[in-house]
């Protein structure tokens, strides 16, 4: 048994060649088994049953898009402190941070 990187155990651990063997053996590699586990997009038929998005006008859509907008974000500098770099680059964390946080709820609605 040995310590992974992500902190939790694995039973066994096979070591990666270096003459390039073990390349080609039964279990396939993370990008194969993603790419076995979902049906190829041509193998998926779209209709107007199963696609809610088909069944909105042009009017509802940009409305649903202008809705899930991100806020406009403002930095929260005050004038009274002193400026350095240090303050910048927390400031410009803080607000890169927020903008991180609203850009995936904006994505989630979308």
């Amino acid at each position: 048994i040995r310590k992974d990187r992500r902190g939790g155990r694995m039973l066994k651990h096979k070591r990666q060649r270096d003459d390039g063997e073990g390349r080609n053996e039964a279990v396939p590699s993370g990008d194969m088994r993603a790419a076995n586990l979902w049906p190829s997009p041509i193998m998926i038929k779209h209709t107007k049953k199963n696609s809610p998005v088909l069944s909105l006008t042009a009017d509802q859509m940009i409305s649903a898009l202008l809705e899930a907008e991100p806020p406009i974000i403002y930095s929260e500098y005050d004038p009274s402190r002193p400026f350095s770099e240090a303050s910048m680059m927390g400031l410009l964390t803080g607000l890169a941070d927020r903008e991180l946080v609203h850009m995936i709820n904006w994505a989630k609605r979308v």
